[in-house]
């Protein structure tokens, strides 16, 4: 049986994306990965992603933002574009974090 790898130490930031908080946690070196987590009551992206962060940071910058209206980011969405809300605040995830491309 193999042990689970340790959870490695993270740094956390809230990144101001159009007026808006999103709230981004990250470890690891080499190629970014962005992990996005689905909806739901609860949904966040380090709760939804607890048992592959350590392994990915192994070979990764893991990214992993709260989207927009979940856990520690802003709360409120555009009723008329929710998914255009969410595309815009991680693409100004990328943006603040002087990314131009990332495993997802």
């Amino acid at each position: 049986m193999t042990t689970p790898t340790e959870v490695p130490a993270m740094t956390e930031h809230l990144l101001d994306v159009e007026g808006k908080k999103i709230f981004v946690a990250e470890t690891g070196r080499g190629a970014p990965v962005l992990l996005l987590h689905g909806g739901g009551p609860g949904a966040s992206g380090v709760s939804n992603y607890s048992r592959n962060i350590a392994e990915l940071s192994q070979e990764f910058r893991v990214i992993v933002p709260d989207l927009p209206g979940y856990g520690r980011s802003s709360k409120g969405l555009d009723p008329a574009d929710p998914f255009g809300a969410l595309a815009t605040g991680i693409r100004g995830v990328l943006d603040q974090l002087g990314l131009e491309k990332a495993h997802f």
